[in-house]
């Protein structure tokens, strides 16, 4: 009787009790009118793991939540701003560390091959904060799967759910029927292959993460560095711990991602997400449990002096135990540090993610990354002044925003009442690389050109038969983004200059066409009029349209010969092929 009231009570506070703020905030998304909504649908679930002790299988449990397309777990607020009883709390019973999936999946590890993979789907398809219920939920899973002070503890749910012997044969009871860990088993080798399998998952390529994604990622990244550097008395666990910092599964899939989320960056706020994943696995140094001397450090020193004196103060020494790690994933700095730096010349920089340039530029001298690029032999000083260099261009363009417009150029048109903050947060990372590394910018009349991305040419192939350039499918995509255009300013006169007298000389009066052409160019007023006509003439002279040209010069001194009224016609002729392709 208590169970079937509490049941009517929680169908009955679905639109008018302790969650019927999160039901409106989940159901807003679409109509649930003749269907029930997601909240409906979760009240049911957690209604029916109820109703039978919990004996549900886990399988149903992720189909109707983490698959399902109209729930969105990040949606719901943490358990810490929700009431208790609300549905964050019956999902966290649920979906939490100590929830129903976490403790079968303890007791039958092949659960992950579909857990996993369909956190990975929910956190791509989310739309939700980062600092939702399932974000808890999931910290709560890395925190449970590497402890850093004591082992992970039997569960004690599955044991309490068991009434007789019958029930180890119900057909519904998936996760009764899986083997129990041994006794010999420890916790801890357990929890640390399911947690590379489940970052192993996190990895995947195939579709470029979310942003709730890639924090799943430096979380458990975070908690896997305190793991492996925690210390222990257990000779066996340290040994663990340290080949699993040293030699992780994932590791090939992590640069993988990386790599390919670095060429790929579609914008500068996609790209400052990846950019932290990436601090957060390449400096372990700053989630070791035993030292405190290594606490995050990420704004400048207030003075000058004062910076230089604690830069030359640190020492390879100070970082000589975490060269192992170093060693073993290179990759990640020798190649992908190089990357970044580059990365962060193309894409567009404002207010708002100018931090990430700072961090970036300031890892190229602080103790830690620094170090570490000495100890590999790397040398990212021409990298890191390249982009400096385009930063100097960058505050000296900030200097005359009315000549965007002109010159066609926009990378900053929506963020224009901000140039006033972003010139000034160029010029301090300026100051600040002159006092640290002693650069300085070059003068104006030797500056490198600002060449961001729009500055490149897009994608493209020269015709051996045209002699002209073709642009590939990824070109066209470029150009009708605006992402990439060609500079016709340097090529265009002499391009049409010569093709105009290849088809000129044809005619029989290529001395009086060549001079009716030639001349006005000595007229200023006239140099618009030639540069707009011949390059498109230039683009309507296809291969078949060439042939048509060559044909209608012969049929010209043909007609000059014949009667001189016939010379009109392929005059005619020519004109339609100059106009069609225009018009179209």
């Amino acid at each position: 009787l208590l169970q079937m009231s509490y049941t009517y009570d929680l169908n009955y506070s679905i639109g008018n009790g302790s969650y019927g703020a999160e039901n409106r905030r989940m159901n807003q998304a679409g109509d649930y009118s003749n269907q029930p909504s997601p909240m409906d649908k979760l009240a049911m679930l957690y209604n029916e793991i109820t109703a039978v002790n919990g004996h549900v299988p886990v399988e149903e449990v992720i189909r109707r939540t983490l698959l399902d397309p109209e729930i969105d777990l990040f949606l719901l607020p943490d358990i810490t701003s929700s009431p208790q009883g609300s549905m964050s709390h019956l999902m966290h019973q649920i979906l939490g560390g100590n929830g129903l999936v976490m403790d079968v999946l303890w007791a039958d590890t092949r659960l992950a091959s579909r857990l996993f993979p369909a956190v990975r789907i929910h956190a791509d398809r989310s739309t939700g904060p980062r600092d939702g219920l399932m974000s808890r939920c999931i910290v709560e899973w890395i925190e449970k799967l590497l402890p850093l002070h004591q082992s992970i503890p039997s569960s004690s749910t599955l044991q309490s759910s068991l009434h007789s012997p019958l029930e180890l044969f119900l057909p519904e009871c998936t996760f009764l029927l899986s083997v129990p860990p041994e006794e010999n088993d420890a916790a801890s080798v357990r929890g640390v292959h399911l947690a590379q399998q489940l970052i192993t998952t996190l990895c995947d390529a195939e579709q470029f993460p979310s942003v709730n994604r890639f924090f799943l990622l430096r979380q458990t990244f975070r908690q896997l560095h305190s793991y492996c550097l925690s210390e222990g008395n257990d000779p066996q666990l340290a040994s663990l711990r340290r080949g699993v910092h040293l030699r992780p599964s994932f590791s090939s899939d992590l640069y993988s991602l990386f790599y390919s989320c670095i060429v790929q960056c579609p914008s500068m706020h996609s790209f400052r997400e990846l950019f932290s994943v990436w601090l957060t696995f390449v400096r372990p140094w700053r989630y070791s449990p035993s030292t405190g001397r290594l606490s995050p450090i990420i704004s400048p020193p207030a003075s000058p002096s004062t910076s230089r004196y604690y830069f030359t103060r640190a020492s390879l020494d100070d970082f000589s135990a975490y060269f192992p790690f170093v060693q073993a994933h290179e990759k990640f700095y020798s190649v992908l540090f190089g990357k970044i730096l580059k990365k962060l010349r193309e894409l567009q920089i404002t207010a708002d993610t100018v931090k990430v340039v700072r961090t970036a530029i300031e890892c190229s001298f602080k103790p830690g990354i620094r170090d570490a690029l000495q100890y590999l032999g790397v040398d990212a000083e021409p990298a890191v002044k390249a982009l400096l260099d385009t930063i100097n261009a960058m505050t000296r363009r900030v200097n005359t925003p009315e000549t965007m417009d002109d010159e066609d150029f926009s990378p900053y048109s929506s963020y224009s009442n901000s140039l006033t903050q972003l010139k000034n947060e160029l010029k301090l990372i300026i100051q600040d690389a002159r006092n640290l590394v002693d650069y300085c910018p070059p003068p104006m009349e030797e500056e490198t050109s600002f060449s961001p991305r729009r500055r490149l040419p897009p994608d493209s192939y020269l015709d051996q038969s045209t002699g002209l350039k073709m642009l590939l499918p990824t070109g066209r995509r470029q150009v009708a983004s605006g992402e990439r255009s060609f500079d016709f300013g340097p090529s265009c006169a002499q391009t049409s200059s010569s093709l105009a007298e290849r088809v000129l000389s044809l005619s029989p009066i290529s001395s009086f066409s060549s001079s009716l052409l030639l001349s006005p160019m000595r007229s200023p007023c006239a140099v618009p009029l030639y540069t707009r006509f011949m390059p498109h003439f230039h683009s309507a002279l296809k291969p078949a349209a060439k042939q048509a040209v060559i044909t209608i010069s012969l049929l010209s001194l043909l007609a000059l010969i014949i009667h001189p009224l016939l010379f009109v016609i392929p005059l005619a002729y020519l004109y339609y092929l100059y106009s069609s392709p225009i018009n179209e």
